[in-house]
């Protein structure tokens, strides 16, 4: 089995892997299929899934190996999202007469393998603050400090759509302790600010705690 690792969101990839005979060696599979299935949840999909036999499909004159496959996998559909695990299974196809039905060929998750704690300050959201993709409003990061104390600092994003990424802060505010405005590198989407959902982040490294 192969571990894709954690992948970002509507991300896309394509990896390979071999089936084999009864002797260890490659042997192509008859009527391979595949699926993929999300978390403990037994609901399968072939969306986003394009198995294809590694072959001289595009005239180049490159040999066919026996029993190497590559899977394209797109993200983009509904049911891939993040904070969640996910595994491609064979759902039909035998080598060399073995069943492969029920095999598990890779796992991967979306988001959610982040690894705390980090050395940093802890934040969140403010709720109803009405963030944007350079300006976010923010708890639990001391203010009262100088303005831009936080600049240059790395911000990372520990839930939400943002989860996983990092961006710099180009300038912090002076508000009153425990709100502080942050102006940020532009994001790639606006974090969550809903109460009971705001979006967490750790400024990375350990300035002014």
């Amino acid at each position: 089995m192969i571990d894709l690792g954690d992948r970002r969101e509507n991300d896309a990839f394509t990896f390979g892997f071999t089936t084999y005979g009864q002797t260890g060696s490659p042997a192509d599979a008859t009527g391979l299929t595949v699926c993929c299935y999300k978390g403990t949840s037994e609901t399968e999909t072939t969306t986003g899934l394009t198995l294809t036999r590694h072959d001289d499909d595009d005239g180049s004159g490159g040999a066919q190996r026996l029993g190497l496959y590559r899977l394209r996998v797109s993200l983009s559909d509904p049911f891939y999202a993040i904070n969640s695990d996910y595994y491609i299974v064979a759902t039909a196809g035998t080598v060399d007469n073995v069943n492969l039905d029920g095999v598990c060929i890779a796992t991967f998750s979306i988001a959610n393998r982040l690894m705390l704690p980090f050395p940093g300050i802890e934040g969140a959201v403010k709720t109803d603050s009405t963030p944007s993709t350079t300006v976010v409003t923010c708890t639990g990061v001391s203010g009262g400090k100088t303005a831009d104390f936080y600049e240059n600092q790395a911000l990372l994003w520990t839930s939400g759509v943002l989860k996983g990424l990092t961006f710099f802060i180009t300038g912090s505010g002076t508000q009153a302790t425990d709100s502080l405005s942050l102006n940020l590198q532009t994001m790639t989407a606006v974090p969550e600010d809903d109460s009971g959902s705001e979006d967490t982040f750790i400024i990375l490294g350990t300035k002014g705690t």
